[in-house]
Order: C-alpha cells, then structure tokens, then sequence
C-alpha cells in the first residue's frame, strides 16, 4: 500500500504530471524541458529527480530523460482515469459492472471521446462511421441495425 501512496502522492503534482506527459512525447534534456514547460531549471530538476525516484523517468547515457516502461503504463492508466473524471456525472449514477472487466479496464481508450446520451445520436454516429468506411468493411451478418436496412446492401 505505501508503494500506491508514493506513486499516488507524485502524481497528485501538477508540475510533475506535465512532465511526465511531455516526456511521453520524447525524451528530453532538462534545459528543454523546463523551457518547454516555462518552469525553471531548479523546479524541473527537482520535479524529476522525484520521478526518477519514483521510477518514472530516467536518464539515458546522452543526458535526456525519458519515461520508463513504468512510467508509459503509469499513464497509459491515468488515461482511463482522466476519462473517468471527465465524465464523473455519468458515472454517478450508471455502472460498468455488467461489462466485461476486459472493457472497463480499457477506458484509457475512450480518451478523447465524448460522452452520448442519447441512443438515437448514438445510431446516427455509428451509421455515418460506417457510411464512411464502407469500402473498407465487409460486413458478415444477416442481421443489420434497422436503421442500415435501407442504406446497406448485402454483399
């Protein structure tokens, strides 16, 4: 448990978070990247020394740091995070508990994306997604959306 405080407490940072996404980007000299982040050298330096104690970053041979593999699934993980709190109103009051753990252990994913609410809008998107790639699918179904019967022909 003290493992998952400290990790927690580094990334609880705002300087540290920023970054830890900019090195996701590539690796950098700490001049760079505290001019990139207009902070000062001293902050940065320290800012990284933190995460490379907490093993997200390290210093490679020709003076850059670059994030770990640790590191890369640390914030690959707070992706799924980030989506979660954007729509933390959602979440309130609807569960993922009856999906398969598979896709809610894959919500970094669905970074980006925007929340729908409204099924008929969630029709018409995925009806113009596959107006759009229809020369790229080839759909092995008998079944179709109700919505496609008129607009898709078997092939």
């Amino acid at each position: 448990m003290e493992a998952l405080q400290n990790l927690l407490f580094e990334l609880a940072g705002a300087d540290r978070l920023e970054i830890l996404f900019e090195l996701r980007n590539c690796p950098l000299r700490l001049s760079y990247l505290s001019k990139r982040l207009d902070f000062t050298v001293q902050e940065t330096s320290r800012n990284v020394s933190r995460l490379a104690e907490e093993k997200l970053v390290v210093k490679e041979a020709d003076g850059n740091f670059r994030l770990t593999s640790y590191g890369e699934e640390t914030l690959n993980l707070l992706d799924g995070f980030d989506f979660l709190s954007k729509n933390r109103d959602y979440f309130v009051t609807h569960t993922l508990s009856t999906l398969p753990k598979e896709f809610s252990y894959n919500l970094a994913s669905l970074k980006g994306c925007r929340l729908v609410d409204d099924v008929m809008v969630a029709f018409s998107n995925v009806e113009r997604m596959i107006q759009k790639a229809e020369e790229y699918i080839w759909i092995l179904s008998t079944k179709y959306l109700s919505v496609h019967c008129l607009t898709f022909r078997r092939r």
